[in-house]
């Protein structure tokens, strides 16, 4: 490889535009080195735009190449120098038209005022916009063009991690900026890397990252790309996407990397092309002109549009009493240019190619393959590709992002559930249906038939209750309403049934308990009167359920955790797949299951202590202290198991839902068997419940506290006591 390859280069092409008398003449210089396009290309392009520029300016003006060869000069220095005193010998209207590749470049846009020279750039240049240079003007796309191109393309595959690594010098960090502002809540790692940066030793696992942008300068390209080859980042796990060097400069043979590995690692790669299109039609005219040096040859189009321009000012200003001068009118002409390139439409916007999309290349099997589409540059930065390309067969490249599955609870769980909770519901309704058409009958009256319809009404709101727990897919508005009306239900059902059956024990208790309570006291203990109270209890839990929910940091929001029923995974393409489901919570849910749970434990120790004051009842249908023992036991038993499962194992939605589920509709269906099936087999054997006394008429228990022996006793120890005193007055009377 020639020596010329390897050193650090310019490419320069001047323009020197002599006034004599009526004629211009326009001097061409090519300064050439290795960064730019190849210099017998650069040359082939220069001379046939100024045939053609010559054939169409006629007589007025005259075109010149001069070649002079910089590929010896080894020092900046040198180089500067033999710049300078090419300028120096450049009469008045010097354009200069540069590779922009260089350090020189700089130099160039910003003494080129004082020689009176406007710069123009056919290369992707190290320059930003001409807002620092006012004579400066590149025929490539700003860097915030070329930013938004491959934003456009980040954002129509969707991907949401990616890595910049860009160098730090020249455009570089504006275009890696106008990326990052294009990309908005895109998660990007940028990596700078300085002519100091060990590039053998940049890491390239950066958090499962899998797009890369490489933003840099073709040689700085390749051997990142070397790099990433050695270390297996390869297409379909990682897409590389670059600027679209040359192939020849990109995919060039490098001291660590062979053709061979330098085309495994290009495969599938993007490149973000700075040349706007050429139709096949151009080239075809113009066999000629490489793709790269279609912007040259378009620059010395430019410099003609702007001489026209210039002329007519030049002329029209003769009788004008404001002298312009040449210079500034032909910057002024380059300003205004619109003209029709080879590239299509050709003007300037802030000193840059004004483009309206950014073509988008790909390479596959170590060449470029050009028309796979184009960022057009509108709002959304759209990324329009023709209809029978295809850039990723098998599917578009995961970004690393770990690939997330909602869990939902499991279908034949939840129908399980649904079922048991139907048929308690239709079992419950049954047994109220009973106790309804038979109320009229001694031992459901004496069973208190109003209470149970509100047992049974609890039982239904319990076995609801588990419809909003155990749900399908639905949005998370409506899950905040889930949540929150089955905290109500579940409340309002608890208090129904259980402060409901503890009333009742309660009664039975205080009258059997206190056998000198009137007739009349007892009757004004009637089941209107524990109705009332049960309501006093579910407005109690109503307002602190209001309360509650007014409360900001005890409202229900929706959380999305990790799925700890499934463990992570990882697929083919080694990204992590992680499984979450989706509930709700608040921030003071801790405090207030621990007043819940702790209520319910309060209403399940009053509940046994009841049922064994009771035991002592002879009348078998109103002693429930069996059923109702069995009930609070596995009842209590049931909630024990659902408070450790709610505060071990809460996070397993599966396990916490049928952990709450199953005991919920357990419970109830105890409660309502036995307090309704004992009545429906006593009703069964006695019909006209004329055996209900049959215990205490026949003497049997009589170490039990009869309901008749009691006030029988009382109403004889009465009557003693009055005989008594009649006795006694009799016998004073006699005495006397």
């Amino acid at each position: 490889m020639e020596k010329s390859v390897y050193i650090y280069c310019i490419l320069l092409l001047l323009c020197s535009i002599q006034v004599k008398g009526n004629a211009i003449q326009l001097q061409v210089l090519v300064m050439n080195e290795a960064c730019g396009p190849d210099v017998s290309n650069v040359i082939t392009a220069a001379s046939t735009a100024i045939r053609d520029v010559n054939g169409r300016l006629g007589p007025a003006y005259s075109l010149q190449l001069i070649v002079k060869n910089l590929s010896e000069l080894v020092s900046r220095k040198e180089k500067v120098n033999s710049l300078l005193r090419g300028l120096n010998q450049m009469s008045k209207g010097v354009a200069v038209l540069a590779p922009g590749c260089t350090e020189e470049t700089d130099l160039i846009a910003t003494i080129g005022p004082l020689f009176n020279a406007s710069v123009i750039t056919y290369g992707f240049s190290i320059l930003g916009s001409n807002a620092w240079y006012p004579h400066y003007f590149s025929m490539l796309p700003s860097e915030n063009r070329l930013g938004q191109g491959f934003a456009g393309l980040i954002r129509h595959f969707g991907w949401k991690r990616i890595v910049i690594i860009s160098q730090e010098d020249g455009q570089f960090p504006l275009i890696a900026t106008s990326i990052i502002k294009a990309l908005g809540n895109v998660e990007i790692s940028t990596v700078y890397i300085t002519t100091n940066t060990d590039l053998s030793k940049l890491n390239f696992i950066l958090q499962d990252f899998r797009i890369f942008v490489i933003n840099a300068n073709a040689s700085t390209t390749r051997t990142l790309l070397c790099r990433a080859q050695q270390g297996n980042f390869l297409y379909p796990s990682y897409v590389w996407i670059v600027h679209a060097w040359n192939t020849s400069e990109i995919t060039a043979t490098g001291a660590d990397c062979s053709s061979y590995e330098m085309a495994e690692i290009f495969e599938g790669a993007i490149g973000i092309s700075h040349y706007p299109s050429v139709t096949q039609t151009a080239f075809n005219n113009l066999p000629s002109i490489t793709e790269d040096t279609v912007p040259l040859y378009d620059a010395i189009q430019v410099i003609e549009s702007a001489l026209n321009w210039t002329s007519k000012q030049l002329q029209n200003n003769t009788n004008s009493t404001k002298q312009i001068t040449f210079f500034d009118t032909f910057n002024a002409g380059i300003e205004r240019t619109n003209i029709r390139g080879m590239t299509g439409n050709i003007s300037f916007d802030d000193g840059s190619l004004k483009v309206d999309k950014i073509n988008v290349v790909q390479y596959r099997k170590g060449l470029i393959v050009q028309d796979v589409g184009y960022i057009a540059l509108n709002n959304e930065l759209t990324y329009i590709a023709p209809k029978n390309i295809t850039l990723w067969p098998n599917g578009t490249p995961q970004d690393g992002t770990p690939v997330v599955i909602e869990k939902y609870p499991l279908l034949p769980l939840m129908v399980i559930l649904y079922i048991f909770a139907t048929a308690g519901i239709a079992f419950t309704v049954a047994c109220l249906v009973f106790s309804f058409v038979f109320r009229h009958k001694k031992l459901i009256q004496l069973t208190s038939p109003t209470l149970n319809y509100i047992i049974g009404l609890g039982a239904i709101t319990f076995y609801i209750s588990v419809y909003f727990f155990f749900y399908p897919e639905i949005p998370k508005s409506t899950l905040i309403v889930f949540c929150s009306v089955r905290s109500w239900l579940s409340t309002l059902a608890f208090t129904l049934t259980f402060v409901t059956v503890n009333l009742k024990m309660w009664r039975i208790y205080y009258i059997f308990h206190n056998p000198e309570l009137s007739q009349q006291r007892r009757k004004s203990m009637n089941d209107w009167i524990l109705v009332a109270i049960i309501a006093v209890c579910v407005v109690v839990d109503l307002v602190v359920e209001t309360v509650v929910a007014s409360i900001s940091s005890a409202r229900y929001t929706v959380v999305t955790q990790e799925a700890m029923e499934y463990p992570k995974t990882i697929d083919e393409h080694g990204i992590t797949v992680q499984f979450i489901a989706t509930t709700c919570t608040s921030s003071s849910e801790p405090y207030w299951l621990s007043i819940l749970f702790g209520y319910k434990v309060l209403v399940q120790v009053t509940g046994v202590i009841l049922a064994f004051k009771i035991r002592t009842v002879q009348i078998k249908d109103l002693n429930d202290t069996k059923e109702t023992s069995a009930i609070i036991y596995i009842t209590s038993l049931l909630l024990a198991i659902v408070i450790i499962v709610t505060l071990t194992l809460g996070d397993y939605q599966d396990i916490d839902g049928s952990a709450y589920g199953f005991g919920i509709c357990t419970s109830t269906t105890l409660v309502i068997a036995f307090t309704f099936v004992p009545k429906m087999i006593g009703l069964y054997r006695d019909p006209n419940g004329d055996k209900i006394f049959d215990g205490v008429r026949n003497g049997e228990n009589k170490n039990e506290v009869s309901i008749e022996a009691a006030p029988v006793i009382a109403a004889l120890e009465k009557r003693v006591s009055e005989l008594q005193l009649q006795l006694e007055g009799l016998e004073r009377s006699a005495t006397v």
